[in-house]
Parts: C-alpha cells; sequence; structure tokens
C-alpha cells in the first residue's frame, strides 16, 4: 500500500553494507499476505504451478508464512548470495532463541539494531567477571537485583539465548558472544546488549 524507495523509512537497500542480509530477508518475511502472490510473480524465477501451490498451502495455515518464508529465501539468494542467506537465516534462528556461538559484533549488531545497549568498561569482565544479577539490571532487563533474581529462578534469564540456571552466575570475557558483546535475554523477546569496551 505504500512506496517503496529511499524516502521511505526502512529503506530496503540491495547493497550489504545499507541493510544487511538479515534485515533484507526480515522484510520480505513480514511481508502482507495480500502482496505475497504479486511478488513471487514479479521478483522470483519461480513457475506459475509452483507460486499457486505456495498461495494454496499459506492459505491453509497463514501462520507458517510459507509464501513469505520462499520469496525471501529467492530474494535473498539472489541479491546477497548462498552465504548472504545462510547468514540472514542463521541471525533469524539467533533472535527467535537459538543459542548464540562465537560471531562477530558486526553480525550481532544487524540482528540486534532494535535492541538497548549499554556500554561497560572491558575491565569489568577480568578476575571473577560480573554478578549476572547485576548484568541484567546494567542492561534494564531487570528493575532491581531481586527482580534479576526472580526471572532467573524462574528459568527466563538467558545469556547469549542459554538458560542461567544460578543466580550467583558470574558473567567473564569466556561469556561474549562476539568480540566485545554478551546478549541477554529476558522471557521469550526482551532483548539487552552488554557492550564491554
Amino acid at each position: 500500500g505504500t512506496k517503496m524507495g529511499k524516502t521511505e523509512s526502512g529503506s530496503l537497500w540491495l547493497a550489504a553494507d545499507r541493510t544487511s542480509p538479515y534485515h533484507f530477508y526480515q522484510y520480505w518475511y513480514n511481508l502482507a499476505d495480500a502482496d505475497v502472490g504479486k511478488c513471487l510473480r514479479f521478483f522470483t524465477d519461480l513457475i506459475q504451478t509452483e507460486i499457486e501451490q505456495l498461495e494454496s498451502e499459506h492459505a491453509i495455515e497463514p501462520g507458517r508464512r510459507i509464501a513469505q518464508r520462499r520469496l525471501a529465501t529467492e530474494l535473498t539468494r539472489l541479491v546477497h548470495g548462498p552465504d548472504g542467506l545462510a547468514a540472514a537465516e542463521r541471525a533469524t534462528e539467533i533472535f527467535f532463541g537459538a543459542e548464540i556461538g562465537k560471531i562477530s559484533d558486526d553480525q550481532l549488531s544487524g540482528i540486534f539494531a532494535n535492541v538497548p545497549s549499554k556500554e561497560l568498561p572491558k575491565a569489568v569482565l577480568e578476575n571473577t567477571g560480573i554478578a549476572v544479577v547485576d548484568a541484567f539490571v546494567d542492561a534494564g532487563l531487570a528493575k532491581s537485583k531481586g527482580d534479576a533474581r526472580r526471572s532467573i529462578s524462574g528459568g527466563g534469564a538467558y545469556v547469549n539465548n542459554r538458560r542461567v540456571e544460578n543466580v550467583e552466575a558470574r558473567l567473564t570475557s569466556a561469556d561474549l558472544a562476539g568480540e566485545s558483546t554478551i546478549v541477554l535475554r529476558s522471557g521469550r523477546k526482551n532483548y539487552g546488549l552488554l557492550r564491554f569496551l
């Protein structure tokens, strides 16, 4: 219903340094149901019968976003190549709860572009590190240490998408997901980043 172009907010660029493969993929994955068939026809080389099959499957189970996923896959592969597509799919898994291994700070910034972050001195991670309770308060995911303890005890606190089991745990440089970043999550989708510089 609105134009796509550089004057619109949330512009979609073909260059990876302007729109990351992850955000490019997400744009198409989040496309409205009413537009997906038209975009499959205009922007992909899929044959008509395959598009109709995707539309039929989507009509049966719209929540699975089968047509949008295929559109996002085809266009991301076309624009960013197989490596860009793999990175976008991995980023999507991470944002929706997959454990975060060692990836670059640039990739983390792309995935969590709109997530609040806070910078702390890198020295905080030395020796015994920072208490996980303090980390959740610093990241704004808990209002107090007591609130953080309740979240951890209830199984709702995650470091790099791994559940925190011990309320007394401490975070050190071994817990960095990127060169300088630890990703914290409270509940299903409440994220915060701590950057240690």
